[in-house]
């Protein structure tokens, strides 16, 4: 990431995936209870990365099992965030049934 002062700007999802395999993309409906960020039951082996992309109006908050409103990090609506991990990550909302579109890369 570029860093311009106070703020960083989030590199184009282009750039993140060059020359990775994207197969598979999914919905996710984030509610009060956090959900699992996937394209299926469990995370995909050998994942690289995982770009949540916040397609509702409301933020919703990514972080790792267990978190809150509170705790998580905030992904503003139809703003992405990039977890370059094979790390499971969750996410959590203040109400029900927020679109969130996931999609995994190897």
């Amino acid at each position: 990431m570029e860093n311009t002062g106070r703020l960083v700007r989030t590199p184009d999802i282009e750039d993140l995936v060059k020359g990775w395999t994207i197969p598979a993309c999914a919905a996710v409906t984030v509610d009060t209870s956090q959900v699992l960020l996937a394209t299926g039951e469990v995370t995909m082996a050998n994942r690289r990365m995982l770009i949540v992309f916040n397609n509702s109006s409301s933020v919703i908050y990514v972080g790792p099992t267990g978190v809150t409103t509170s705790s998580g990090i905030p992904v503003l609506p139809n703003d992405y965030w990039p977890w370059p991990s094979s790390a499971d990550l969750y996410a959590i909302a203040a109400g029900a049934g927020n679109d969130v579109r996931v999609m995994e890369a190897t």
